[in-house]
């Protein structure tokens, strides 16, 4: 490919996605053929872009003399382009031995460690020689691991300061641009190490899936911007406050309070499709995840908590004649004397609800909310039930019980939300009658 039609197909794919303006862009150098065919199509686009173009380098610590002659590779490339370069070093096998990650990804997270405050410093774009190549590979790499879907979207052309100006051009495409300039480029010879998932993808999975489709980096990049625009659309829906059990919002819910718990992490699709599986059916179960989590599912709800973390119990309140007071985060409680505008309500297997109190029990006693204590008991239909008992048998989610409130007054229990109120309480045939109301906010 000539140097002119591989700068102005890289400039379309600039354009397209909004990736430059001008200022400075920082080159991700490794000195390998895609990061040297970035930074010289950058340079051939400076001036179109009102760009100043500096790169950065990073020594990982690693792979002894080779990775010596990559830096003076950078440096001496930086220097006859007159570019500026900044190079930084670090214990990427200290690294890995305090994190427990392996020696790949935290090179990985020192890479972008140092980006991160290089950026910090001088602000900018940085742009990584990631490529059409690459993007399948990622694709690939999420098949073979059984990722969540999200991960089939592949690499984003921007993700807030980083720009991938290849990321539409194939690696033939790189190799045949530094071959019209003349330009040399090193070879990192970890790449040829199969033993490496990537390099596995990369050098023999690849090369096989062309055979059948010599399209392959295309069509699997048209998937990749497939999935991403319908993880858009499922992300905003699973932002908005529906009500729907449909199992794809409920999986994405799921991994965005994941994501959010674990600073950035993704849940396999296996935990995802496990964890949609028993909300949707009757009882409660609890999932261990990785990283700490723990999911709870019941009554096709879900909720995320970091493992071991028990919920307060809400605090003591005492319920006032005519409006709602708060209890928990969940509820709100109200007494009325006259019947509340949702008069069918009364429904013991909901925990927004109303119950009908006789009316001196609200005029004449003092009513609190507060949670089960041990012995807690209610009378209804010439039943005795245990409180305790009762919570499990209508699988009122474990970690809702510390906050699910218990009115009593100075003779016991008067009323639980998805259970009833106590025989004692209720109005006499005739007599008047007030209202409890309950309101719950999942």
């Amino acid at each position: 490919m000539s140097g002119n039609a591989f700068r102005l197909r890289v400039g379309a794919t600039v354009d397209r996605f909004s990736m430059l303006s001008p200022g400075c862009v920082t080159v991700c150098l490794s000195g390998g053929a895609d990061s040297v065919a970035l930074l010289r199509v950058l340079l051939e686009l400076r001036e179109r872009y009102s760009l100043t173009v500096a790169a950065v380098h990073v020594h990982h610590g690693i792979r002894g003399e080779e990775a010596e002659r990559d830096e003076a590779f950078c440096e001496a490339l930086c220097a006859g382009l007159n570019v500026p370069l900044s190079v930084r070093r670090v214990d990427v096998p200290a690294l890995a031995r305090e994190s427990g990650d392996s020696l790949e990804l935290a090179a990985r997270k020192a890479r972008y460690a140092v980006f991160e405050a290089l950026h910090a410093e001088y602000g900018g774009v940085f742009a990584t020689a990631h490529t059409l190549n690459d993007n399948a590979e990622t694709v690939i790499h999420a098949f073979l691991r059984s990722r969540s879907p999200s991960s089939l979207c592949g690499i984003p052309p921007v993700r807030g300061f980083y720009v991938r100006p290849l990321l539409e051009r194939t690696r033939a495409e790189v190799e045949a641009y530094l071959a019209a300039l003349g330009q040399q480029f090193v070879t990192d010879s970890t790449n040829a190490d199969e033993r490496y998932t990537r390099n596995f993808i990369r050098r023999s999975l690849l090369p096989l899936m062309e055979k059948q489709n010599p399209a392959l980096l295309c069509s699997l990049y048209a998937l990749s911007n497939n999935v991403k625009e319908d993880n858009r659309l499922l992300d905003e829906l699973a932002g908005q406050d529906l009500c729907s059990d449909a199992p794809s919002l409920m999986r994405r819910r799921t991994a965005q309070a994941y994501h959010r718990l674990t600073g950035g992490k993704t849940l396999a699709s296996v935990h995802l499709n496990a964890i949609a599986e028993a909300a949707a059916k009757p009882g409660s179960r609890r999932f261990s995840l990785p990283g700490g989590i723990e999911a709870y599912t019941c009554g096709g709800r879900v909720t995320l908590v970091p493992a071991g973390k028990q919920t307060a119990v809400a605090e003591q309140v005492r319920l006032q004649i005519g409006r709602f007071v708060r209890y928990g985060k969940h509820f709100r409680i109200g007494l009325f004397k006259t019947p509340p505008a949702r008069t069918d309500n009364e429904n013991i297997y909901n925990y927004s609800t109303c119950y009908s109190l006789a009316f001196d029990m609200i005029h004449e006693n003092v009513l609190v909310a507060r949670g089960r204590t041990a012995g807690d008991t209610i009378r209804i239909g010439g039943m005795t039930k245990s409180l305790k008992k009762e919570y499990i048998n209508r699988k009122i989610p474990a970690l809702l019980r510390p906050e699910f409130p218990v009115v009593c007054d100075a003779d016991g229990v008067v009323a639980v939300p998805g259970i009833g109120a106590a025989h004692r309480v209720r109005p006499k045939n005739g007599g008047r009658a007030a209202w409890i109301v309950f309101e719950f906010r999942d």
